[in-house]
Formats: C-alpha cells, structure tokens, sequence
C-alpha cells in the first residue's frame, strides 16, 4: 500500500509515513550497538577496534551508494504521481537493474580501495587484517533497491526481520565474521 500525499491532511500523512522510517532507523542503531557489545565482549577488543576502524568507511560507502542510486526512484515517482502504472512498472524495472548494477561496481570500487583507505587513515597493523576482513564483508551488502512509491512500511518490516535473524545468529556464533556477514542486512 502506498501513501497518498495528494488528498487529505499532509501533517498527518507526512508523520505516518515517517513512522516506519524512524522505526528503521531505530532498529538500525540497536543493531549498530548490540554488535559493538558483542563483538567487544565475545570476540576481543582488537575485532571491536577493526569494527570502529571500519565504521566510517562503510557509511560513507553505503551513504554514496544510497545517494547514486537515489536518483533511480524519480522517474519512478513522477509515473506514479501522473497515474500511469505501466510506466511505473517499467521505470522502477529500469532502476531496480541499474541500482544492481550500480551497487556491484560501486562495492568492486570499494574493494580496490579498501586497501589504500586503511592506509590513509592509519590503521594500526594489530586490526589491519580484521579490518580488511570486516569491510570486503560490509561491502558485498552494498548493492541496493529503489523505494520510490511511499512503501515505508515494506523496508521497516525488511529491517525488522533482519534485525532478529542478525540477533538470534550472533547469539550463537560469537564470531566477527558472522556479524560483518549478516551486517549488510541492517543496512537495507
């Protein structure tokens, strides 16, 4: 079901649709921080320094890869919004394609220079193979989908269940590499 912006009152319309998005958000911050106690507790403190090492550089990453294919979701919207559904449907095949697209060879860029951003920002050579080890992961969940038609819903309910099948995994592999396997699933 998508949201109607055109009739009815706009507050309280923009307010629903932003629910399900700041739930998203939510659930994404509970499984940033869960993953920093686990990691730190179970695993050691040099896995839950990789983590921190890699943080910014995967949100940058996965923020470029959100903004590039972002522009997808317009052509999208203005079909929907002219009321021409097989437009629409065409439209947002076309972007699904090119997001994939766009998502694959912006996380193979990312490999390539994976190595090099270690370097540049330092990365102590205790937390250097971790680090590696954490991003390569991070980055094969990079590639992502259009959500043009007001869903909100659909992805909150994508990262929920993500969420608890990330927590109810890592309760019982206590391992870095499970956690950075299963992080792509928070991110979408």
């Amino acid at each position: 079901m998508t949201t109607d912006f055109i009739h009815g009152r706009p507050m309280k319309q923009i307010v629903l649709f932003s629910l399900p998005i700041m739930l998203s958000s939510l659930l994404q911050y509970t499984y940033n921080m869960v993953d920093n106690i686990i990691v730190g507790r179970y695993v050691s403190t040099n896995a839950l320094a990789a983590v921190g090492n890699i943080a910014p550089i995967s949100s940058f990453a996965i923020g470029a890869a959100f903004g590039l294919t972002a522009g997808f979701t317009i052509p999208v919207a203005q079909c929907f919004g002219a009321g021409d559904q097989e437009e629409t449907n065409r439209q947002a095949g076309n972007g699904i394609g090119l997001s994939l697209i766009t998502g694959v060879l912006f996380s193979a860029l990312a490999l390539l220079v994976l190595h090099p951003m270690l370097g540049w920002i330092h990365t102590p050579k205790e937390i250097y193979d971790l680090s590696v080890q954490y991003a390569a992961i991070m980055y094969l969940g990079v590639p992502v989908l259009p959500a043009a038609l007001g869903t909100a819903k659909s992805p909150c309910c994508f990262c929920s269940s993500a969420w608890l099948l990330i927590w109810c995994w890592t309760c019982f592999l206590w391992r870095i590499s499970v956690g950075a396997w299963l992080a792509p699933l928070g991110q979408l």
